[in-house]
């Protein structure tokens, strides 16, 4: 009996210490996720300084770069876009308005500009001068850039959990030359880039959160996206077959779980018709010729310089795309980008059948998959379709987002692969440091590149191509007509300066006692200036041009000659 009552209260005892641990048990884990909670607003915090500074030293170096010859034409399809939509509007609610029906003649309307609405709203309703508009324009694509560093920055710290790391990614992308330095003027490729980046970063978000919020924002900034360039169709597609394999892995039925994933697509075909006009009048048919359009320009054939040779844009090599890529991506990235996939391969293949659905079945290996993936796919489309391409790899800026985000998931797997192996052997420890050092000495090496050749860091050229610049195209924009016109102007304080130039954009970005002061002519023999900028040939045959004429001031960017100054007298 005795021994009876003991166990009773034996049970007694043990079960109030089973409740006492369970309670403070609780209460550890909600102060742990309390700490973990404000460790991430701590680094988010630090993600979104790091914006404001970058928005606001761009007031400043906006100023500091030209205008391409496209922003013109980008300019007058953005006004005749929102002037179509306000006149079919306007036919609806009965008013009588000036017919724009005509737009769906128009060369260009297959090209969306519901990004730029903004501009479009500020040009009607604040006066400004015409550099104006074009200086808020390049400062509106730049506010972008930033969204899409916050949007790399989210990425890489929700799925690796390392805000060190997100900040490490964030830098990466800031000290990209080429791409930080497009982010102000390239109006299409940088924002797409921007957009293709940001609603990535929104995908994910809408897969881990499933709420209704999430899906609205996922799907209108994809619609913005593929309004931007269609081919941003391809972040919904992945979205939606993960959300469709996530509802099946559920147990909810395969045909639910496309069913959802048809009901994302399907929303993101409705905020893309609302914001693409030239949809309105044959919503089926024109989709397809918006579709049709991915590798026929029609008439818009150009002559580039490839590997010192000159090709037509529809007759380009096969490795075209991947070598401008090689040789204007820091060398650092690259490194990091291919020990990735060699990592992903070499796991995959060692991993069996059921360990690979497991592996799959994490969202965040998924969604890191098919971000991977999409470099591959769009290289073997390129290859494969062979569509047109203009001046380097700038049509498939889009993928610099997935391929620094792959490279950045190379760090991570470094540091949690030497982390494994550190109680082994230091050396495992060493190569770490060793490795995050030269990540860290490549993104100093590029802001000094930068700072030192800013505004041109749109020419860069990474080491693996010393020597052979002058092989490829090079201010195939004519950006850097601003700065040699505004050197003449300097030069020569005459009242009228005749000059040519190849691209006479730069009239819409120059003040109007400048403009009072110079004459763009066609013919170099007329001109008092002539200036040169070498697309599509070499120096000495441009050059070879002016070779009565007197060079009087010459730009060089690491030694290669930008735009050359010549004088008639």
């Amino acid at each position: 009996m005795q021994s009876e009552n003991s166990n009773v209260w034996q049970k007694r005892k043990n079960c109030g210490k089973i409740r006492l641990d369970y309670f403070y048990g609780e209460e550890k884990r909600k102060m742990k996720a309390m700490r973990a909670e404000k460790k991430i607003l701590s680094a988010e915090n630090g993600m979104v300084f790091l914006v404001v500074l970058l928005l606001m030293g761009g007031f400043f170096w906006v100023r500091d770069y030209g205008i391409s010859f496209d922003e013109g034409t980008e300019f007058n399809t953005m006004k005749l876009t929102f002037q179509y939509a306000d006149y079919v509007i306007a036919h609806l609610l009965g008013a009588d308005v000036v017919d724009y029906s005509g737009f769906t003649e128009y060369a260009d309307n297959i090209y969306g500009v519901a990004v730029r609405y903004p501009l479009y709203l500020l040009a009607a309703k604040v006066p400004m001068s015409v550099r104006t508009f074009f200086l808020v324009t390049h400062y509106y694509t730049y506010f972008w850039f930033c969204g899409a560093v916050a949007a790399l920055y989210y990425l890489v710290r929700r799925i690796t959990g390392k805000k060190w790391l997100a900040a490490l990614g964030a830098i990466m992308l800031i000290c990209s030359p080429r791409i930080a330095g497009e982010a102000f003027y390239n109006i299409k490729d940088s924002m797409f880039f921007s957009l293709f980046l940001i609603s990535l970063a929104a995908g994910y978000y809408y897969i881990k959160q499933r709420r209704t919020s999430g899906l609205a924002l996922f799907t209108f900034l994809s619609a913005l996206c593929i309004n931007t360039r269609y081919i941003g169709g391809i972040v919904l597609l992945f979205v939606a077959l993960q959300f469709a394999l996530g509802e099946i892995r559920k147990g909810v039925g395969i045909g639910k779980g496309i069913w959802g994933g048809l009901k994302i697509c399907f929303l993101c075909y409705v905020f893309y018709f609302l914001m693409t006009p030239f949809l309105w009048e044959n919503p089926l048919v024109n989709t397809w010729r918006i579709i049709a359009s991915f590798s026929d320009y029609g008439d818009g054939i150009m002559s580039m310089m490839y590997c010192g040779k000159i090709y037509f844009s529809d007759n380009l090599p096969w490795h075209y795309l991947i070598v401008w890529i090689l040789i204007t991506t820091p060398v650092m990235v690259t490194v990091l980008y291919l020990a990735e996939n060699a990592y992903c391969i070499k796991r995959m293949i060692s991993l069996r059948r059921e360990e690979i659905k497991t592996f799959l079945a994490n969202e965040d290996n998924l969604f890191s998959f098919f971000v991977g993936s999409i470099v591959w796919i769009t290289i073997a489309a390129d290859i494969i379709l062979q569509p047109i391409k203009y001046d380097g790899w700038r049509h498939f800026y889009f993928l610099y987002g997935p391929f620094l985000f792959t490279a950045i998931m190379g760090v991570h797997h470094l540091t949690e692969w030497t982390k494994g192996q550190a109680e082994k052997t230091k050396c495992k420890t060493v190569a770490e440091n060793v490795c995050l050092g030269m990540v860290i000495l490549s993104c100093v090496a590029n802001f000094f590149w930068i700072v030192g050749n800013q505004p041109y860091e749109y020419l860069y050229f990474n080491p693996l191509c010393r020597g052979m610049e002058t092989e490829f195209e090079r201010d195939y924009w004519y950006v850097s007509t601003y700065d040699a016109v505004e050197e003449i102007l300097r030069m020569d304080d005459s009242d009228e300066i005749q000059i040519y130039c190849v691209c006479k954009t730069v009239t819409l970005f120059l003040e109007e006692v400048e403009l009072s002061r110079v004459e763009f002519v066609d013919d170099m023999a007329s001109a008092d200036y002539v200036i040169l900028q070498y697309r599509a040939a070499t120096v000495e045959e441009w050059k070879a041009l002016c070779e009565n004429m007197q060079m009087v001031s010459e730009k060089q960017v690491d030694g290669l000659p930008i735009y050359t100054i010549y004088s008639a007298q």
